[in-house]
């Protein structure tokens, strides 16, 4: 037992070795770091020995337990004061017999003169400090450099160590002073390849500052003189291409083990040196670059082909440099060629801040023909702004760090199997210390998939060419449509001014309908083979470019924009019709007036049969059917409510929103990749156009039971007793048979029971408009009214056209207004009644073609002389209840993508799911306050029933 702890606390000690600091050791009696004791210095894991370069030796040991210290005493030293006791010679090896000599020239004694310290450079000489001679060198870097090559030709260097960091705000950087002249020097004249590496380094501290020597030398005198040992800080980048689908080379097309996506990745290497241009490691790039704090997976993400992401964060500078070492870095990526080969590939850095000779900064974050790239750059630079850079503990004045990492892939042109060389774009950032602290500094790292818009834009455009013709054809037939329902003889005032108003308005509609199905179906061509392919091939395009989403914004917002005219147009124009409701029910006073002809009543006899009609007739039927009517007008097969309950529960509840990212796959989300504007405005309107679908699908088996509420309203219609005659244009309209079969419809439940259980028995007479044959239950007719017609139409109504609710009653007077209104409905029901003749019939029910019916157009019957002569309007059959054009749910499918654009409108703006199903709710609910208060308004105006009265 006690063996297994001695050996248990010796292996504790060893693992525990390499947290002790470098003056202490591992006491193992104690078990835990020590301090050497006084004259020693750490020799092992456990023992500090006499420290011999400053004349200590061994006496004796001081033992406890397991552990011994040597006990050290210094030699005394006899020689004189200009003397050394030589222990050591320069290589540092022991002498055999101790003499008092004294030091060459070019040597100086140790603090114990106990051996002679040669000066870095054999011509100095010591005089209380290593120079050199006083003619002819200048000292740099230790070194003693002949002062004829202080310059190079015209190129004077003087300078060179002067960093600016902000405007007119210059520093006489320790650091660079002390080597600048050497790595010149060195570099140029003796082609060291260390000094070369220096003398970079020396001008990435400069952010690659053309306008000074000390980096425009590596772009002219020296690229020329010493071309194979100088690094390549500027290099001339060609767009050479890499093959990175070779899976013959898993190597350099890496599939990590994790990743179940199939998704490939870059195999980047990382080399770092020191400031002095040494190389210390080369090894597999990780996390270098995210400066902040990130995850495994991140890490990972980083190195990954088609994926896009940006990881940014503001972090305390004080705290980020506390245990930060400066380096400087270049990278490379394994690159296939195309022959196979398997070679290393240097990436190149484009550096924003780098100046030209000129002084300008050409780079920008996109790679141009006029682009300076670099090999190599620092992340943090803490030393340059020092007054002594061998203090460690001296703070820095300025801190300049790389704000903002980008690595740039560029896909080939030619062929999805292989890419650009990528590069890096760098940002730098300057911080000044504030006398307290540096604060907070803003820190971001991004990766970029750039595909080339050029061929995409080529495509779009031909596409976009062909639909826009498409739409002017459609645009153009709608007009042709319109002119033959309105022949110029119909309209006697302003027909060019009617004919622009509607040319404008069908413009805008069919444009608007027709762009929103070509945007939604180039979306989802983006989506679905950027999302659903296996290899990346298609990539989503650079949204740092803003041109390249411009037009993509540009044609939704003005979809968007003349979407929003057009609702307003349609509302007003529905709530614009000519509507008047007929009321068929006769009382024992008015029934056999009712048998006589309009033109063979006295004026004052309608007067007083109109009277008689008023005490004795009821007028909540025509007020039900009349509030009903403009409660229906904003009834929709699709509910707002429970589409954007389903459509949150899909979005944010299912997680659908963060499909949004430029992810190449479905599934997997990721924190740091960013949003597609593209990917979500297709997944947004395909979630809501699919909800919007799935609801009128259902709604159109449910119908089997349950009837739409147009369809029902046309059996109130009936029930009450009341017809509607509608005219929602110029010679255009509609018409809802509701006479009741018995001719009145007051009396108790019984009577209404016994009325409803006959129907459904096909007992009593049929409820259509043709009480016998195949159409006898139609209750729905399509108008197409002759202009002799609308033209008496509009005489009759003429006595009431401008009546208002208050003030014109009191100068028309109730009497002449229900005058005017029982001389309108006499005239209505004696057209229809000639209709209903059975030897007449024919010349005014029809029928319309299914291409009629389809493309809205009107009958052929409408050019000849025989139609503008009648004075009875064409009734074409309606069994699909078109009349419900004058509703929103006539307009299901124009309202539901109405509000599908209006939600991707505020997804987009708000970048917020939740607040745009608010925001969407709060727009439909105007739209249909908007038309029922307008809807009453006209209705009101219309039939002249009191707005009081309508709900």
């Amino acid at each position: 037992m006690l063996v297994y702890i001695v050996v248990l606390q010796v292996v504790w000690g060893l693992q525990s070795y390499t947290e002790c600091a470098s003056d202490q050791y591992y006491n193992t009696a104690l078990g835990e770091c020590t301090s050497c004791p006084q004259n020693t210095e750490r020799y092992n894991i456990s023992l500090c020995v006499c420290d011999n370069v400053k004349g200590y030796q061994r006496t004796g040991d001081n033992i406890i337990g397991f552990q011994y210290d040597q006990l050290c005493q210094k030699q005394a030293n006899n020689c004189t004061q200009s003397q050394v006791n030589l222990k050591y010679s320069f290589s540092g090896d022991s002498l055999s017999q101790n003499s008092c000599t004294s030091c060459a020239s070019n040597a100086y004694p140790n603090a114990y003169r106990e051996q002679c310290v040669p000066c870095p450079d054999k011509l100095m000489v010591y005089t209380g400090s290593c120079e050199c001679p006083q003619t002819g060198y200048i000292k740099s870097n230790d070194r003693c450099i002949l002062s004829t090559q202080k310059t190079i030709g015209s190129l004077i260097f003087d300078s060179s160590y002067i960093v600016e960091y902000e405007t007119d705000q210059k520093i006489a950087s320790s650091f660079m002073l002390s080597r600048y002249q050497y790595a010149i020097t060195m570099c140029y004249y003796y082609s060291s390849i260390n000094a070369c590496e220096m003398l970079a380094s020396l001008c990435v501290l400069q952010l690659f500052d053309l306008t000074k020597p000390i980096c425009s030398i590596f772009l002219d005198e020296l690229s020329s003189k010493i071309p194979t040992s100088a690094p390549a800080l500027f290099p001339s980048v060609n767009t050479e291409t890499i093959n990175i689908y070779q899976t013959a080379f898993p190597q350099t097309m890496k599939l990590d083990d994790s990743d179940s996506k199939g998704r490939r990745y870059l195999n980047y290497a990382i080399q770092k040196y020191d400031l002095e241009g040494n190389l210390i490691s080369d090894s597999t790039l990780r996390s270098e670059f995210i400066l902040c704090p990130h995850s495994p997976g991140d890490e990972i993400n980083s190195r990954a082909f088609g994926l896009n992401m940006k990881i940014s964060c503001s972090l305390d500078l004080d705290a980020f440099l506390q245990n930060y070492e400066m380096y400087m870095y270049e990278l490379q990526v394994t690159a296939i060629r195309d022959d196979n080969t398997v070679i290393p590939q240097n990436v190149y850095f484009l550096v924003k801040n780098l100046k030209d000779k000129d002084g300008n900064q050409p780079n920008t974050d996109m790679a141009t023909q006029n682009s300076i790239f670099v090999k190599r750059i620092f992340l943090v630079d803490t030393m340059t702004s020092k007054k002594d850079y061998t203090s460690p503990a001296e703070t820095p004045e300025y801190i300049r760090y790389a704000s903002k990492i980008q690595i740039v892939i560029l896909p080939s042109q030619d062929s999805y199997e292989q890419i650009y060389v990528p590069y890096v774009y760098v940002e730098y950032s300057i911080v000044r210390n504030s006398g307290e602290s540096f604060g907070y500094a803003d820190f971001e790292f991004a990766l970029q998939i750039s595909p080339d818009p050029t061929n995409y834009w080529v495509t779009i455009i031909i596409l976009f060419s062909i639909y826009n013709v498409l739409i002017l054809i459609v645009w153009l037939f709608r007009i042709y449509v319109w002119t033959k329902a309105n022949p110029s003889s119909s309209i006697r005032e302003n027909y060019m001014l009617q004919l622009i108003k509607n040319m404008v308005q069908l413009l805008i509609d069919s444009w608007t309908d027709w762009m929103f199905y070509f945007l939604f179906f180039m979306t989802a061509y983006w989506f679905v083979f950027f999302k659903f392919q296996n290899t990346p091939f298609l990539l989503m395009l650079n949204q740092n470019e803003s041109s390249n989403y411009l037009p993509f914004y540009g044609l939704f917002y003005t979809i968007f924009a003349l979407r929003l005219i057009q609702t307003f147009a349609i509302i007003y124009v529905q709530s614009s019709i000519n509507i008047y409701f007929i009321d068929w029910e006769t009382t024992e006073i008015h029934r056999p007036v009712e048998k006589r002809r309009q033109e063979e009543l006295e004026e004052n006899e309608i007067l007083v049969t109109a009277n008689k009609i008023k005490s004795k007739v009821s007028v909540w039927r025509t007020l039900l059917v009349a509030n009903e009517f403009n409660e229906l007008s904003t009834v929709r097969t699709v509910s707002v409510e429970w589409t954007l309950i389903i459509l949150g529960f899909v979005l944010i509840g299912l997680g659908f929103q963060k499909r949004f990212i430029e992810s190449p796959d479905l599934i997997e989300t990721q924190p740091f990749v960013p949003e597609n504007p593209i990917l979500k405005y297709f997944l947004v309107q395909f979630v809501y156009l699919m909800i919007g679908l799935g609801q009128l699908i259902l709604r159109r088996i449910l119908n089997i039971w349950q009837p739409y509420p147009y369809e029902n309203f046309v059996d109130l219609c009936t029930i009450a007793n009341v017809s509607i005659f509608i005219l929602d244009d110029n010679l255009h309209g509609y018409y809802i048979h509701g006479e009741n079969p018995l001719g009145f419809s007051e009396g108790g439940i019984p009577h209404l029971q016994e009325c409803l259980r006959n129907e459904s028995k096909n007992k009593g007479k049929n409820r259509g408009l043709v009480k016998d044959g195949y159409d006898s239950q139609l209750c729905t007719y399509e108008l197409f009214v002759p202009p002799e017609f609308k033209h008496q139409f509009e005489l009759n109504y003429q006595g009431i056209r401008n009546y208002k609710e208050k003030r014109e009653m009191k100068q028309l007077g109730i009497e002449n207004v229900e005058l005017q209104k029982f001389k309108i409905e006499q005239f209505l029901k004696s057209k229809i009644n000639e209709v209903k003749k059975v030897d007449k019939r024919a010349n005014f029910i029809r029928t319309k073609e299914t291409a009629q019916r389809y493309f809205d157009y009107p009958p052929d019957e409408l050019a000849y002389d025989d139609f503008n002569k009648s004075q009875v309007p064409y009734f074409y059959k309606d069994p699909d209840y078109q009349y419900r054009r004058v509703f929103f749910s006539g307009y299901e499918m124009y309202f539901l993508v109405t509000d599908i654009i209006v939600f991707t409108f505020f997804v987009l703006v708000t970048q917020n799911v939740a607040l745009s199903i608010l925001l969407q709710y709060f727009v439909t609910k105007f739209f249909e306050w908007l038309k029922q208060e307008w809807q009453k308004s006209n209705i009101s105006e219309k039939t002249k029933i009191d707005k009081r009265f309508l709900i």
